[in-house]
């Protein structure tokens, strides 16, 4: 297993499983990937299994907020 950030070369990858694990109405576009990896690219990790297919992720930004919000 091999687990690392992820860079813009791994949209596809990225938008393929975001599709497979949600409904069409709640995943979240390679458009929408673009813009986390350019904003919070270092907090985006990838993990790939033995032979080099994305097997998960986790993404989210770096917040000192107590509660997330929408904002």
């Amino acid at each position: 297993m091999n687990i690392r950030t992820a860079t813009l070369q791994d949209i596809d990858q990225i938008a393929a499983v975001e599709k497979e694990c949600f409904p069409a109405a709640e995943a979240a576009t390679k458009e929408e990937f673009e813009q986390r990896l350019s904003h919070y690219g270092d907090h985006f990790w990838l993990m790939f299994d033995e032979n080099g297919k994305l097997i998960a992720f986790v993404d989210g930004m770096v917040t000192d907020q107590t509660d997330l919000t929408d904002e």
